[in-house]
């Protein structure tokens, strides 16, 4: 069971938080993949196992700028990929 849960400090639009659980899923696909780690289904390497659970959740906050976008250019991409890396 993988279960990640990562908390933003600022306001994100819907579409942005779907694609930080995007990027989530990327980097532990890349982990596993890193790592070596086999699937127990077949003779692939694992990208999950059928319990992984993921919250993302960002700020209710008006004071704070909302993130409107998670594109690779910006920092909220930045962000969530260097937590993910444990930065």
């Amino acid at each position: 069971m993988i279960n990640i849960t990562v908390l933003v400090k600022q306001p994100m639009l819907a579409c942005v938080l779907n694609k930080a659980a995007m990027l989530i899923i990327e980097a532990k696909s890349s982990v596993l993949q890193e790592l070596a780690i086999g699937s127990r289904e077949s003779e692939h390497i694992a990208t999950c196992t059928g319990t992984d659970q993921m919250i993302v959740a960002a700020a209710i906050d008006e004071s704070k700028k909302t993130l409107t976008s998670a594109s690779g250019h910006l920092n909220s991409r930045s962000y969530v990929a260097s937590f993910l890396a444990g930065h």
